[in-house]
This record gives C-alpha cells, sequence and structure tokens, in this order.
C-alpha cells in the first residue's frame, strides 16, 4: 500500500497523468464543452458564481483565450468583470517538473467591493470559497508523500499583461465618495516571475507600470477607505492565518528539538570554548538569525512605475483637505527582503504646482535602513492648514518650504531609531493671517538653515547659519486685556499650557548648537488698547547677529541694532571669553510718549514728551551678575493723571530729578546672582527705578544737598529767643538757593517755628500774652529768611511760601526752623 502512495505521488507520475489528461482533452474537448466544464464545474466547486463567453483555444500552441468573464457574487450581484484573458503555456516545462506560462495578459479588469451591513461582497465570497476548500480537504484522503519523490514543483510566467483595470468600492454608509474607484490602471507588465519553492524564493526580472491612479479618502465621521476595503478581507485572511499559524508553530518546535539533539551529539560542540559561548552576539548577527530562519525571499531586479497619481480627500474636517500628488515616477533595483540586501531606490512627483519632491539612493528592508539623498522644492504650506484649523484662528495664506540634503535613518539595535538629516531647509514667502478677520499675523520672505545636521539619535541640532530675512511679526492686546497670541488659540488655556510643557519637555531633550543666528530687516510692531494711553511702536529689527548659539554655554558673540520707527536706535554689543560675559548697550533718543502708557500704568501719569537715553555695560563671570546704567532722559515733561490713587509722587521727584532743561540723569546699578531662582533681572530693575522716585519725592534735601556738597538743608538754626539770622545759617540758605535754581519748577516752604523752653523764661502754661510773643517771634524769623532770599540771592519771592506757625519742644539747644520743598502749581 505505502508502494502504491509513492508511486501515486512521484513527480514521474504526475507528469504522465497530466499528459494523458492534456492528450484526452485534445481529443474530446471542444471550446464549448470546455466553457460548460469551466462554468458549471468547476468555478461552482470553488463556491464560484462564474459566467464567460465560448473561448478560443490553440491547440498546437497550448493558448487559450477566454471572452466576457463575470463574476458574480451571493446575491448576484456583479463582483469581477474581464474583458479578455489570454495564457500561453509551455507544455514542455511540464516534464521537467515546472509550470511555466509562457504569457498572461487581462484586458478591462473590473473589480467591484460592495460593502453593506457591516459586510461586503468580497467577504463574503471569499469566506463561501474557505468554506468549499475546507469541504474538499476533509474529504480527501491524505497519503504520506515520500520525501524522495515529494519535490514541489517551480512555477514561472515569462510575462504577464494588464491592461485598463480597476477596483470599486461602494460603501453604503458613505453613498457619497469623491471618487468611484480606489486604483485604476492603464497598464501593468510583469517580467520573468519565478517561484522556486525548494529555494523559497521569488524571483521578478522587472515590474513596469504606467498610468496608475490610486485614490483614498477618510470619510466625514473618520472612516478611511482602505481601512473598510481591509476589514471586508482581513477576517477571512485570520481564519486561515491561525490554522498557518499553530501548524508553523509545531514545525519550529520540532525543528529547534531536531537542531539541539544534533548540537549535542556533535563533536563540534565539545570543543567550544566558554569564552565562545558567553559572547554576546553582535546585532547584525542577531537580526540575519530572526530574518532568515525558514523565511521565503522575494527579489525584484527592476520596478518602474511611471505617472503615478495619488489622490487623497480627507472629509472629516471643518474644510475638506485635497491632496494630488503626480505624475509620480518610481524606479527600484536589485531589491530583496533577505537581510542586508541595498536596492537602488529613486522616487520623483509632483506635488502641484511648482512643488516636487525627489529622493536618489539605498534602501534595505531587513533590519530597515535608508540613506539617500531627498530634495524637496517649494512645497505649499497652506495645503497642511485644515489640519491646524481646530487648534488655531491663524491661517498659512501662503509659503512654501525647500529641503535639500542627506537623510540617513537606521532602525536595527535597541532603543531609539537613529535617523539624522544633513543637509539645508528654508521657509520662503510666508504669510500668516487670522481667518476670523483677515488681518496680519506674521510672515517673512525667507528663513534659511544652511548646514542643517538633525539628528534623532544622539538628539543634538546642528546648523552652520540660520538667517530669518525681512520678517515680520504684529502682536496686539486689546480693550479688554486680550493678547492676541492667545486669542489665535482655539483651545482652552489651560489645554494650551499643558501643551506647551509638553513641547518644553521635548525641546529641553535636544542639544542646539548654531553657529551664526541672524536677523536682518525685520519689523516687529506691538500694540496695547487695554492702556488709558494706547501704545502702538514698530521696532524696525535692522541687524541682529549671534556667533556661537549653543544650549550648554552662553553665545561667542552677539551684535544687534535696532530702530524705533522714525526716531531712536538701539545698539547691543557683547562677547564672552573664558565663561566671562562683557557686553555694552546704548538706547538713545526713544520718543516716551510711546511708552506713555505704560508709565502711566505704573505711575498714574502720563508723558507729554521727552527722549529716553541709556548707555549700559554688563559682565557675567561664572553666574555673577554686575550691571551698571547710565539714565538720561532728556527734554521730560509729564503729562495729565489718569487716577487720584495709587499714584507714585512722580510730579515732585521729577521736578527734584529734572534740571532747568528739564533732562534727568540717574546711575542705576544693578547686582545678582543668575543661580539665584528668586533673581530677576526685570524685577530688579523696576525695584531700583521705583526706589529712585521715592526718594526724590520723599528726601528732596538730599537730593539738593547731593548737587553743592552740602547737609542739614532742610533746617535753618537760631539762637533761642533770637530772630538774628547767624552767617553759617546764611551760607546754609546760600548753598540751599543754588540747588534751587537748578529745579525750576520746586518751591521752597518755610514753617515759623518758636520753642516752648527755649524761647521763654515763664512757667508752663503759658499766657495768652507770652504765645502771643512766641509766635511773633517765629513770624519775624521766617521772614528774616524772606528777606535774605530774596535780597541777598536770586531765588524768585514766587518760589517761597510761609506756612502756618509751629511751637515745638524738641530737646535741642537751638531752635530748629523746618524748611520743607513743594511742587509749584501753575
Amino acid at each position: 500500500m505505502a508502494k502504491d502512495a509513492r508511486l501515486v505521488n512521484s513527480r514521474w507520475f504526475k507528469v504522465l497523468v497530466s499528459v494523458l489528461l492534456l492528450v484526452i482533452i485534445l481529443l474530446v474537448a471542444t471550446p464549448t464543452a470546455l466553457k460548460h466544464i469551466v462554468t458549471q464545474r468547476i468555478a461552482p466547486s470553488y463556491g464560484l458564481n462564474l459566467s464567460m463567453a465560448t473561448p478560443d483555444i490553440t491547440w498546437h500552441q497550448a493558448a487559450i483565450t477566454l471572452d466576457e468573464i463575470e463574476l458574480r457574487d451571493d446575491r448576484d450581484q456583479v463582483l469581477a468583470q474581464i474583458g479578455n484573458l489570454a495564457v500561453d503555456v509551455n507544455l514542455a516545462a511540464l516534464f521537467r517538473g515546472e509550470v511555466q506560462l509562457e504569457s498572461v495578459s487581462i484586458t478591462e479588469l473590473d473589480v467591484n467591493v460592495e460593502t453593506a451591513d457591516g459586510d461586503s461582497n468580497l467577504q463574503r465570497q471569499l469566506t463561501l470559497v474557505n468554506e468549499k476548500l475546507a469541504l474538499q480537504s476533509s474529504t480527501t484522503e491524505e497519503v504520506e508523500p515520500s520525501k524522495e519523490d515529494s519535490e514541489p514543483w517551480r512555477f514561472s510566467l515569462l510575462s504577464f499583461q494588464l491592461q485598463r483595470a480597476s477596483l470599486g468600492f461602494s460603501d453604503q454608509q458613505h453613498p457619497n465618495p469623491p471618487a468611484e474607484e480606489l486604483v485604476v490602471i492603464e497598464r501593468l507588465e510583469i517580467d520573468g516571475l519565478m517561484v522556486d519553492p525548494i529555494l523559497e524564493r521569488v524571483d521578478i526580472d522587472s515590474i513596469r507600470s504606467s498610468s496608475l491612479v490610486a485614490n483614498g479618502w477618510v470619510s466625514e465621521n473618520g472612516d478611511v477607505n482602505v481601512n473598510r476595503l481591509l476589514g471586508s478581507v482581513i477576517p477571512v485572511a485570520n481564519q486561515d492565518n491561525s490554522k498557518i499559524e499553530t501548524a508553523t508553530e509545531v514545525t519550529l518546535v520540532d525543528q529547534s528539538a531536531s537542531s539541539s539533539s544534533d548540537a549535542t551529539d556533535s563533536p563540534i560542540a565539545d570543543q567550544t570554548s566558554e569564552e565562545d559561548q558567553g559572547m554576546a552576539a553582535s546585532p547584525k548577527d542577531s537580526v540575519v538569525s530572526d530574518n532568515t530562519s525558514e523565511g521565503w525571499i522575494v527579489a525584484l531586479h527592476q520596478v518602474a512605475i511611471n505617472n503615478y497619481q495619488l489622490n487623497f480627500w480627507d472629509l472629516s474636517l471643518e474644510r475638506e483637505a485635497n491632496y494630488q500628488l503626480g505624475p509620480i515616477d518610481i524606479s527600484l533595483e536589485n531589491f530583496e527582503t533577505k537581510p542586508f540586501q541595498e536596492a537602488d531606490v529613486n522616487f520623483q512627483a509632483s506635488l502641484g504646482g511648482e512643488s516636487s519632491i525627489t529622493i536618489d539612493g539605498k534602501l534595505q528592508l531587513i533590519p530597515l535602513v535608508s540613506d539617500a539623498n531627498i530634495t524637496i522644492s517649494q512645497l505649499e504650506l497652506s495645503q497642511f492648514q485644515p489640519y491646524l484649523d481646530s487648534v488655531t484662528w491663524a491661517d498659512i495664506e501662503q509659503g512654501s518650504i525647500t529641503l535639500n540634503g542627506h537623510l540617513n535613518a537606521n532602525m536595527v539595535g535597541e532603543g531609539s531609531p537613529t535617523v539624522e538629516y544633513l543637509g539645508d531647509v528654508s521657509v520662503d514667502n510666508l504669510r500668516l493671517i487670522d481667518r476670523r478677520d483677515g488681518s496680519f499675523i506674521a510672515g517673512h520672505e525667507s528663513l534659511q538653515v544652511i548646514g542643517l545636521d538633525f539628528n534623532l539619535g544622539n538628539m543634538m541640532v546642528r546648523a552652520e547659519e540660520a538667517a530669518l530675512i525681512d520678517s515680520e511679526l504684529t502682536l496686539s492686546i486689546n480693550s479688554d486685556g486680550e493678547f492676541s497670541l492667545l486669542s489665535l488659540a482655539r483651545v482652552s488655556e489651560e489645554t494650551l499650557i499643558e501643551e506647551g510643557k509638553k513641547v518644553e519637555e521635548v525641546g529641553a531633550q535636544f542639544g542646539l548648537a548654531v553657529q551664526v543666528a541672524r536677523v536682518e530687516n525685520g519689523q516687529f510692531r506691538f500694540s496695547d488698547d487695554s492702556l488709558t494711553s494706547p501704545f502702538d511702536m514698530t521696532i524696525g529689527l535692522d541687524h541682529i547677529q549671534v556667533n556661537g548659539v549653543s544650549s550648554v554655554k552662553r553665545p561667542e558673540s552677539a551684535i544687534a541694532r535696532m530702530n524705533f520707527g522714525r526716531a531712536g536706535i538701539l545698539e547691543f554689543d557683547g562677547a564672552t571669553q573664558d565663561d566671562n560675559t562683557v557686553a555694552t548697550y546704548r538706547i538713545a533718543d526713544l520718543p516716551m510718549a510711546n511708552i506713555s502708557g505704560y508709565i502711566a500704568a505704573l505711575s498714574g501719569y502720563e508723558v507729554q514728551r521727552g527722549t529716553f537715553n541709556l548707555d549700559g555695560r554688563y559682565t557675567i563671570s561664572d553666574s555673577a551678575l554686575a550691571v551698571d546704567n547710565e539714565l538720561k532722559v532728556r527734554s521730560f515733561e509729564l503729562g495729565r493723571a489718569i487716577r487720584d490713587e495709587n499714584t507714585l509722587p512722580l510730579p515732585l521727584a521729577t521736578a527734584m530729578l529734572s534740571d532747568s532743561n528739564g533732562d534727568i540723569e540717574l546711575s542705576l546699578p544693578i547686582r545678582g546672582n543668575l543661580d539665584d531662582p528668586s533673581f530677576s533681572v526685570g524685577s530688579v530693575v523696576a525695584e531700583v527705578m521705583t526706589q529712585a522716585i521715592i526718594n526724590a519725592a520723599t528726601s528732596p534735601f538730599t537730593l539738593l544737598g547731593s548737587l553743592v556738597g552740602q547737609d542739614d538743608l532742610n533746617v535753618v538754626l537760631f539762637s533761642p529767643n533770637s530772630y538774628e539770622l547767624r552767617a553759617s545759617e546764611k551760607l546754609k540758605l546760600d548753598h540751599l538757593v543754588e540747588a534751587l535754581l537748578s529745579k525750576p519748577d520746586l518751591v521752597l516752604r518755610i514753617t515759623p517755628t518758636a520753642h516752648n523752653s527755649l524761647d521763654t523764661d515763664q512757667p508752663q502754661p503759658l499766657a495768652e500774652r507770652e504765645q502771643e510773643r512766641l509766635e511773633s517771634l517765629a513770624d519775624e524769623r521766617a521772614q528774616r529768611i524772606v528777606s535774605y532770599l530774596v535780597d541777598e540771592t536770586q531765588l524768585d519771592e514766587g518760589r517761597i511760601q510761609v506756612i502756618n506757625p509751629v511751637r515745638t519742644s524738641a530737646p535741642t539747644t537751638e531752635v530748629e526752623l523746618i524748611l520743607s520743598i513743594e511742587l509749584a502749581v501753575e
């Protein structure tokens, strides 16, 4: 019995049977009979409802032509149609144990997949075929093949042609798709297909395709048409795969056991040293081991796809996205699925208008490694706008990105993959607008990054130069205090902050090194309508350059020049050497009326006129910061008060700090440690400025005394019971007048004073007459001061005020008459 089984399963027996069957067919079959056999016998046995025209058979050439083939599903709906199918068989190859088709030609192939009620006609048909095959398999008597005679047959197809084919997809849930067909092929040619089950290898000499169109879309509810189509096939395929996987597992276990047994019995195993056994396999060795075990190899020697058109629609967005890529040309040479086999790849595609992409290089599939030159020219950024609509009101009105460089990606090994790009990137003619009102937000003529080296493996970004040319940015705060940049977000402030933290965390993982970063001819406009005096200023960024930008150390040097519209400039020049940074800066002729609103918000007073000037120098040694500022305000004049409460004493301080020309000069030193988290340069500057204003207003005589080198100008001393001015006090008044002459807006106030004990010998309480005498003494002392100031100095009498007299009991040996300073009232 076993001998008979080996005979039946021998290769030569199969060849003999095949020849005999062929002879019988040649003798008795007719085209009509063949049609009947195929459509009424063979097809139904596999659950297929097939119809076709009467075939055309050329017996001497072993060729057959079938026309008008139609396959219907279980509901009698057309599933597939073929206009013409021509097959040419090489009979002589059967004697070599090989099935060889000289040529296969298919014309006008149409496949229509329809889904409804959770399944599809294709899914139902595949399920039916699987059931028929399972039934046939269960009724077939299994005979153990002979290892000697069970060699599988090879299969080869010398030439395959497909003309005018389409794959249609109809989805009941989405009755109005943007395209009726998923794939349309004008011509597809395959030459030299060979399947060798002994070597477990598939070879294809060439694949050529022209005028291929593929359509994909995402529906309104987020369904992807390709996923919907695959969903009608995958459930059936998974049923079969589960059986295959189980059989594969059993086979692998058997092979593993066999290999283990062989290794144990091998004398070579005994000679293996412990060092060799303990040596870890290299990543390359491990990859080879993982990918060469019992696996088929597919080799494509040449692939050429020309005039490929890819269309994609996304209907799930607020504004429909539509992308048309093509024509696309793809060429692939020497591609194999075995490990460490490189293939030559060339990809060229038009992205619409003047946009295009070109990729030329090497591709390795196992493990996945690519090494290619990539060029993207003028890719329009506005086409990605629909995907930004849900998060921002900002619209990319125009702009394109151009990229030219080398891309290397290596997915082998543990941890993160290695992806490195080295080349140039530029974003040109960018313009962003607010979609709600069309107002301008930002833009530039060119952002160029030259010599960019982006390495995902070591988390590093390097560049030779980054240049922003002819840029413009507009930001504003409206009357309700809403910042324009934040108002562009279409997500909550909490979400914005949370996402910002995530971006910051990712950015913190990357190192940064840029040799030169510069801005040329930029413009920044900022307006604030929330102030009592609206702010609106345009700052021109004439030239900014920073050398040696780094995420781990301070820049090597920096220079900058900016302008404040028609008047005012800012200049900066700094450098770092041996961890010590020294920089000088200057602000000249900045119109203070431009920042009047912010001064009013802080002090309660607007600014009528004046120009702001600042000369400064700072040093950073390690983390110690030392700043020396010389502030000069020219022709300063305050405006109106905007509130009565919570104001700084700015009018008096201004009068105290200003000279006769309305100029103010202040020294503002700042010291601190940059490593101290509580230290803030902005806070220190504000504190120093505020304190200078308060000191000038509350301690005016200290400031006046510093001008003339004299202390205690606010007190005039008199001997007890006397109103005569002593020489020392006259000299003090001379110094005071000298200081007051440089402060024309100040008024000197004299308080008539008498002492309750020094100016009288009468017992307390004083009699009324004695009290009157003391008041008269106090008035006389004040008048002596007034007379001296008017007659002996240049102080105008209108700048002198005598206020109500006072009596004091201060424990002194001399009577102190107090002077005070007030701002003149116009």
